[in-house]
């Protein structure tokens, strides 16, 4: 892989995991089209191993990340709805579901999901942050407030964090 030759890693994965499943090596050589840059050709790799084996994890994830790259969020909802049918226990599937919500504009949603994340793992920084920006669209200003401060508190090493939530909730009070 680091020769950038997919051809060689697919190889040496065969022999190094017998017992996998043909649409694992297809998906594991499509993250690793996308890590060197090649979209296409991984989309490709990931929707064959889709095709060869619907339940595919990696495959579906690495598919999911790579429509959000590229904006199809749409089909990153499609994704991501049907990795959270399989996993209906993961704060990170909920928060990214709240995340690709969100740029759709359904602050309701996003706001639930959220929420979600948060029941799963109640110290989860990222789903405050996520709750409390739709919250600010929707207009709940008190208890946005109260989960951008949440968010900070949980991340205090995290100074861009700090700055992004002070950013964004002056940013959405100017607007309203």
């Amino acid at each position: 892989l680091k020769r950038g030759r997919l051809d060689g890693a697919s190889a040496a994965l065969r022999q190094a995991r017998r017992g996998k499943t043909h649409a694992w090596i297809e998906a594991l050589r499509g993250e690793a089209a996308a890590r060197l840059g090649r979209a296409d050709e991984a989309s490709s790799l990931f929707d064959r191993a889709l095709r060869l084996d619907p339940g595919e994890d990696l495959a579906r994830l690495g598919r999911l990340r790579l429509r959000e790259l590229r904006g199809d969020m749409t089909g990153a909802l499609e994704d991501v709805e049907l990795a959270l049918k399989a996993d209906g226990a993961s704060a990170g599937l909920f928060l990214r579901r709240g995340r690709i919500l969100m740029s759709l504009g359904r602050m309701s949603d996003a706001e639930a999901d959220a929420s979600s994340a948060l029941a799963i793992h109640g110290q989860y920084a990222e789903a405050f942050y996520l709750r409390g920006l739709a919250r600010l669209d929707l207009g709940r200003r008190s208890l946005a407030l109260s989960d951008l401060q949440a968010a900070v508190k949980l991340a205090p090493e995290r100074e861009d964090f700090r700055l992004e939530c002070e950013s964004a909730i002056k940013k959405r009070i100017n607007n309203m």
